[in-house]
């Protein structure tokens, strides 16, 4: 009977411990697909597939410390002043972290299960480097990903087409445009 008890009881622990961890990472999964909806598609949609490190113009300005340094609230070209001190939300591991993240982007084929409009999603797609009058109008993203700041606030962090480095904040279970870094003025 005790026996029986004590594997009952590490059954139960197990299927508990499990169901939460795969709640942790669903949850991680929608807030990426939530960062994602924020995005404004070009004419033709979203690209089905993100893009990687590699295939980032200008990926050696990826970086914490770019970040940091460049970052605006709006528009660089009118702002010059940088709109926040990233160091007083992220302490040095979660800096790393960001590092990591960003120098290991994969690219990622989006489900379109997950997207609350899944004909946005397209397969069109002009190859780099074509003059602008003659791009096909879809849109490029980064798979996002989520860092918990010190205070416990998460931030979501996406590279898009346009040039921009977007950091999202979830606030009252939406996410919100935070700051972001024009990646090519970047010295």
């Amino acid at each position: 009977m005790k026996l029986r008890l004590t594997v009952t009881s590490i059954l139960i622990f197990c299927i508990v411990s499990c169901g939460t961890q795969q709640k942790g990472i669903n949850e991680d999964q929608d807030d990426r697909y939530a960062i994602i909806e924020t995005v404004k598609y070009g004419e033709d949609g979203l690209y089905y597939k993100t893009l990687s490190y590699e295939e980032l113009p200008f990926n050696y300005k990826f970086s914490y410390e770019q970040i940091n340094q460049n970052n605006v609230r709006y528009n660089s070209i009118t702002e010059e002043d940088r709109f926040i001190n990233f160091d007083t939300i992220f302490n040095e591991k979660q800096r790393k972290e960001i590092n990591n993240n960003l120098k290991n982007l994969k690219s990622v084929k989006l489900r379109r299960s997950e997207m609350s409009n899944p004909k946005v999603l397209s397969k069109k797609r002009s190859p780099y480097g074509t003059p602008m009058e003659k791009q096909i109008g879809y849109s490029s993203i980064t798979f996002p990903f989520v860092v918990e700041g010190e205070n416990g606030d998460r931030y979501g962090f996406m590279y898009r087409d346009s040039g921009l480095l977007y950091i999202y904040k979830k606030e009252n279970d939406l996410w919100n445009e935070f700051a972001r870094l024009e990646i090519h003025l970047v010295n």
